[in-house]
Parts: C-alpha cells; structure tokens; sequence
C-alpha cells in the first residue's frame, strides 16, 4: 500500500542509512531504489520459502549415530553440521510426520526471515534494480557500486533492529532474533568488520567499521545452506546452538557494540518506561504548541535523532 511504501522510504533515508553508516557503508544516503531492491528480494524469498506445512525430521531408519556428543543426524551430514555438532528430530515412520511449524514453534518467524534476509543478499549481486541511478556520470551502470548499495541497505536495515542484551530477555521478538543471528553471521565471516579505539585527547571510546563483500556470496551460500539443512531437520535446539555459537565471537561483540554505541540506545520494550504516556517534558512542550504539529525530534528533545526526521505530532 501507499502507506506502507512511505513508511519504508523514510526509514530507508532514516533508520536503514544510519545504520548501514554506523557499520561502514561510504554512502551519505541509501538510495531508495537499493533499499526497494532489498525489501523486494525479501518479500519474494519469503514467499517461495519453506512453507509452514514442510514435512520436517527423519524417520528412525534414516539415521547414523555418533555425531556429536551421542547425538543424531541425517546420512550425509554437511561439514557445518558436524562442526555445529547438531541433531535432527527423530520420528516413527508409522506415525504422521513432523511440519515445520509445530516443530519450530515461536522460532519458525525468525527461521522465514533468516531465509529471506539471506536470499536477499545473494539476490544484491544478481538484481538489476538495486541501482544507485538509472545511469552513471559516462552514462553506463555500475553493476558492482549498485549491488554494494543493495547490500548496505539490507545490512542497515538488520543493524537497526539490534537492541541491548535486556530486550533479549523473555523477548520473542522475531526481527530482533533473525538480526541478531545475520549480523553475527557476517561478523564471524568477516564480512563486517569494526575495530574500536580509544580517541587519545579525548578518552572517547570509538569505531571504525567496514565491509568486505568479496565474502559475502560465499558466506551468505554457507548460511543458507545450513538454514535449509535446520528447517529439514525440524529439530528448533538446532538454532538455539547456532545462536550460541555466534554470539560469544569476538567479531560480532565489537560489531554488535558499534551498532548499539553509534545508533544509540534503543528500546523495544515500551514498559521499560513504566508506562505508554509522553515524557513530562515531552507533554509541555505539546501542550505548549496551541495545536500546531512539532517534529518529533523536537518533541522528545532529539531533533538530531534519525529515526525522527521528517515525522510531526500534535495534540
């Protein structure tokens, strides 16, 4: 719809391009055709995905034992399955088999978008939307710049759903799953890369990111092979081990720090606050305005906020 269009071209200017800056990208503003680029290989992966009714596990018959600490796997395991040490689910080839979404449960919304976010990027290198203009200064395009661009807008995007460690706590949040577990991803494959340093006059804690896309095919290929290999498996310990291998890398702790330290904090929560009402400040100065719409930067005291441009409230 219009609606949702518009919501995406103003994150797109806002949230997305902050949040591909904060990692590295050489871009002042995403183009919204990359950022069209990306939502569509999304929308589309998520569409021809593993549906919900995937028959999932393998019968008794079908498995080898000994793989991993006494666990237990399809026939011809994959290196990264081995390595991971994960299991399949085991059912009776008597009984109905196993479907994906009751195998999964609340994790199978982050399993579809882990695909279609994967997808997405592989689908960057190979788009002929994802263009940063129709034409170039000597009025060719740049397959390869275009592409870049297509990339840093999903990466950006992923970036900005990243929240502090407390929102993990008894959340459920699909989108903040799935981020967190690509971006991880790629830091581990170095494919994103930051570096934090300390600023000598002042003390200051900074980073400096960057990206290296020579690696992103393979490890995007990599990635979605092991996701395809999960879902068949239809045994949901296997993301939550995957998980915490990722996580502890000391790639994606110094990504994950700059993401949060240059986007600021961040919260999905709205009971952290202890309740939905404006701030006190935030509720004078909109009593204040006689009706006329503030920007919500100005509202809440964050003019300089990204998430906020453009965006008015009144009473």
């Amino acid at each position: 719809s219009a609606i949702m269009m518009d919501a995406a071209k103003f994150k797109c200017k806002g949230a997305w391009t902050a949040g591909a800056r904060v990692l590295g990208a050489p871009l002042k503003s995403l183009p919204w055709t990359a950022c069209a680029c990306g939502l569509v290989g999304g929308v589309v992966l998520g569409e021809v995905g593993p549906p919900a009714d995937l028959p999932v596990g393998y019968a008794s018959q079908a498995f080898q034992q000994g793989l991993g600490d006494g666990g237990v796997g399809p026939p011809s395991p994959s290196e990264l399955w081995t390595r991971l040490q994960l299991s399949a689910l085991k059912f009776d080839p008597s009984e109905p088999r196993p479907r994906a979404l009751g195998s999964f449960g609340s994790w199978w919304p982050a399993v579809r978008l882990l695909l279609a976010d994967t997808g997405a990027l592989l689908g960057c290198r190979r788009a002929q939307c994802s263009g940063t203009q129709d034409f170039h200064d000597n009025g060719t395009s740049n397959a390869t710049q275009d592409a870049d661009s297509c990339c840093w807008s999903i990466i950006g995007r992923l970036a900005s759903e990243l929240r502090p460690w407390e929102d993990f706590m008894g959340s459920d949040t699909s989108p903040l799953l799935a981020a967190t577990v690509q971006v991880a991803w790629l830091a581990d494959a170095e494919v994103l890369v930051c570096e934090e340093f300390e600023v000598e006059d002042t003390g200051e804690i900074t980073c400096e990111c960057a990206a290296n896309f020579d690696h992103l095919q393979d490890s995007a290929s990599q990635l979605l092979e092991l996701l395809m290999d999960i879902v068949l498996a239809g045994d949901p310990m296997n993301l939550q081990k995957t998980f915490a291998q990722l996580i502890p890398s000391d790639g994606f702790q110094v990504v994950y720090s700059c993401a949060l330290q240059g986007l600021g904090t961040r919260r999905y929560l709205a009971m952290d606050r202890g309740d939905i009402e404006l701030p006190a400040e935030a509720a004078e100065r909109l009593a204040k305005s006689s009706g006329v719409a503030l920007p919500l930067g100005e509202l809440l005291g964050t003019a300089a906020a990204a998430d906020t441009e453009g965006m008015r409230v009144s009473a």
